[in-house]
């Protein structure tokens, strides 16, 4: 309990204390005459609750800000600066979230989902659970953004949230209408289970037919290629938490060089559906 003996001291809590050899003592406050143990017992439950959380995070390198057995805060991104904070209710068993800047953090998308999860009671690891999906659905999210910037709102792709860890990328007019499917998938890798990010056009009968030959060509390839960020599959791509941003900005920059192509086709298609079926009758 090294970790957290620190932060309870520096936090200078007169109702916690811990001293060197890990032992603690508690201040409650409660009416002359009325039972004190479900409130000492959800106190040594949550002590337990934050001691873990505290480890958890020392493990995966991110940043304690403020810890208390009420709260919890803490950085997951220097730059651009995010932050979480957790409140703890009262009696141990709902967790609020909040996520700081609260007009910028690209992780606001989730913000539900990642509160369900913190809040799974069948999951002895929930909190664990939440900081990874934080820590591995960064890059998506920030590559998005990036993507998102460069057109204004109307024009630009969109990125629909399927699950925390589940996309749909689509793009519009001028672009082709192509929509492509970004989850985390789990691989084998010399014998152990890999979390990795995985591309993939969808399949729609819209999507094939608007879009051009040269693009589903050069589509083609780059599911049969392969470079330092990314491996091709033949209908994908599967890359990691270090490349994804790199392989989104390259499956985005092929379907950016063909902005406008697929308007003309897209255009016949539709004609097409609109024409009335015309059935021969002789005489």
């Amino acid at each position: 309990m090294n970790q957290l003996r620190k932060h309870i001291k520096e936090a200078n809590n007169r109702d916690v204390a811990l001293n060197k050899t890990a032992a603690f003592a508690l201040r409650f406050y409660t009416a002359f005459g009325a039972s004190f143990v479900d409130q000492m017992r959800a106190r040594l439950d949550g002590f337990k609750r934050l001691d873990e959380h505290v480890t958890t995070l020392k493990q995966l390198g991110l940043q304690c800000d403020a810890v208390s057995l009420s709260r919890l805060s803490f950085t997951y991104s220097a730059t651009p600066r995010l932050s979480a904070h957790l409140t703890f209710s009262a009696d141990g068993q709902s967790t609020r979230l909040q996520l700081d800047p609260a007009d910028t953090n690209p992780h606001h998308r989730l913000r539900i989902m990642l509160e369900q999860l913190l809040n799974d009671t069948s999951n002895a690891h929930a909190f664990s659970n939440m900081a990874h999906v934080l820590l591995f659905t960064l890059p998506v999210l920030r590559a998005f953004e990036t993507l998102q910037a460069r057109l204004p709102s109307k024009l630009s792709p969109i990125l629909q949230t399927r699950s925390a860890m589940h996309y749909s990328l689509k793009y519009k007019s001028p672009h082709p209408q192509v929509t492509f499917t970004i989850r985390a998938r789990t691989k084998l890798e010399g014998g152990k289970r890999c979390l990795k990010w995985q591309i993939e056009q969808e399949r729609t009968k819209a999507n094939a037919e608007s879009l051009p030959e040269k693009l589903i060509a050069e589509l083609r390839g780059l599911w049969n290629g392969k470079s330092e960020n990314y491996i091709g599959t033949g209908s994908g791509l599967v890359t990691d938490v270090r490349g994804i941003a790199a392989t989104m900005k390259m499956v985005d920059s092929v379907v950016w060089t063909h902005k406008g192509d697929g308007m003309e086709k897209a255009k016949v298609a539709e004609q097409k559906k609109q024409q009335p079926d015309v059935i021969a009758i002789d005489d």
